[in-house]
């Protein structure tokens, strides 16, 4: 589904992403790990065209899609879940959903999406009278998800789902990204917690200032040195 290739993004004068080279197979969850500053979210933007690459190429479905404003690239089906939830505080959880539909396609099955939507997110049905800046962390980062649901992505882009959550609720946002994963939608996500993504990830790479040091199954980097002493506190 997407193909990165030999990709490099300066943000000013500093050269942010290094050959970066992978791909996301259609259904997979791949993950992008690593500590903070290590380049994950300007790789996502990037992908979802609010950052213009130096050099490289991103391929979605066969079709290079670099340099696109970030709408083109929203109507060809990538959709960037942003770090850190920014939701619209004094709107209504409803009126947050419905943001989300802001495609033809996606607006032509608003009332489909939003059952779906439900259906995933019980919690949202319930608040959904309810201003969204009065939710907790947990409860806006699955409203941010859930809107970018209602664009009907083929891709949907995760940038930090976790960060600054409580461990449990950090588990069941990544229990929700499982069942999405299920339900058939590919995900592209970063996060800084490399224990949780990995168990949960079909694939993953370890980006370390600005490249990828380590790829492979989820299950296998676990077990990497490497990863288990840099991230994982075990010593090798």
């Amino acid at each position: 589904m997407l193909q990165v290739n030999n990709l490099q993004v300066a943000l000013g004068d500093t050269h942010v992403l290094r050959d970066i080279s992978f791909s996301v197979a259609e259904g997979e969850v791949v993950a992008l790990v690593g500590a903070n500053g290590a380049g994950k979210t300007t790789l996502l933007k990037t992908i979802a065209g609010l950052l213009t690459p130096l050099s490289g190429e991103i391929l979605f479905r066969e079709e290079p899609i670099q340099g696109l404003p970030p709408h083109k690239v929203a109507e060809k089906g990538i959709v960037l879940v942003p770090e850190g939830r920014r939701v619209f505080p004094l709107m209504t959880v409803l009126e947050n959903l419905k943001m989300g539909a802001y495609l033809p396609r996606a607006r032509d099955r608003i009332r489909e999406n939003l059952e779906r939507t439900c259906r995933l997110f019980p919690l949202l049905r319930e608040r959904k009278n309810q201003r969204a800046g009065t939710l907790s962390g947990g409860e806006q980062q699955m409203l941010a998800i859930a809107r970018g649901l209602m664009a009907q992505p083929l891709l949907l882009l995760l940038d930090e789902p976790s960060l600054g959550l409580a461990p449990k609720t950090a588990q069941h946002i990544f229990s929700i990204i499982k069942s999405i994963k299920d339900l058939g939608t590919t995900v592209l996500l970063a996060e800084q917690n490399v224990h949780l993504t990995l168990q949960m990830a079909d694939r993953a790479c370890v980006l370390e200032n600005g490249r990828i040091v380590l790829r492979g199954p989820g299950h296998q980097l676990l077990r990497d040195p490497h990863v288990r002493e840099a991230y994982l506190g075990v010593p090798s």
